[in-house]
């Protein structure tokens, strides 16, 4: 079986730590790949993006010499799909493979500069319409010193999402595409099965038991969906 690289997107306010599991979970011959945002984890150093092209042109800058070397797939979640899509047309911009497969999950296509722009808020009252989403620990939200620690990694990312949008390309997603949904998110409510109008490859649309941040409870299906996929 040919070795595949799988690299994973994190949601807003994670490191590439959130998929550090995976690896020991997963097939010898998928090599998981988090991929470190600027801002935090072993990049905590570097300035935080300002918007989601400047995100996706970092990442490409940082992929572009292997991605050809052997197949690879893509997988994000909420800000990370939005990054996957964004990903996918600079990679077919510049004439590289296209991923043998694209996991979506957590977002649906309806990308549109919010009317609320969160990260424009004080902290409290930030940090209240990040608590809704349910990926906060009430660990961390009760703790200034890591409050310290995450919410300017939070108000960089909100920001990115908040300001971004797009317009439907004319040339549809090739590859075969996934997209994953929790149950219970009222985030994306009916928006998630629009993603089947971007797609000309395969397209399968799951749903798990949760709500944002079902990745976190289903772990195991999660991954034996993405060994299916990759076999």
């Amino acid at each position: 079986m040919q070795r595949i690289n799988l690299f994973c997107f994190p949601y807003a306010g994670a490191s590439s730590m959130i998929y550090a599991k995976w690896k020991n979970n997963i097939l010898k011959y998928i090599d998981i790949l988090p991929v470190e945002l600027a801002g935090r984890g072993r990049r905590f150093n570097d300035p935080f993006y300002n918007s989601i092209d400047e995100a996706v042109d970092d990442i490409y800058n940082s992929i572009k010499k292997v991605i050809d070397e052997s197949p690879y797939a893509l997988f994000g979640h909420s800000m990370g799909a939005v990054i996957v899509y964004e990903l996918y047309y600079k990679l077919r911009e510049h004439g590289h493979n296209i991923p043998e497969h694209i996991f979506l999950s957590g977002r649906g296509p309806s990308f549109k500069p919010s009317e609320e722009n969160i990260h424009n808020l004080k902290d409290e009252e930030f940090l209240k319409k990040v608590m809704e989403y349910g990926g906060t620990p009430d660990e961390v939200a009760n703790n200034k010193e890591l409050l310290d620690f995450f919410l300017p990694i939070l108000r960089a990312d909100f920001k990115m999402i908040n300001l971004y949008s797009s317009i439907k390309r004319d040339e549809k997603i090739i590859s075969n595409t996934t997209v994953l949904t929790g149950k219970s998110d009222a985030t994306i409510k009916e928006d998630i099965g629009k993603w089947s109008e971007y797609i000309s490859g395969e397209f399968e649309l799951v749903t798990f038991d949760g709500g944002h941040f079902f990745i976190h409870n289903n772990e195991e299906k999660i991954l034996s969906i993405i060994k299916r996929k990759l076999s």
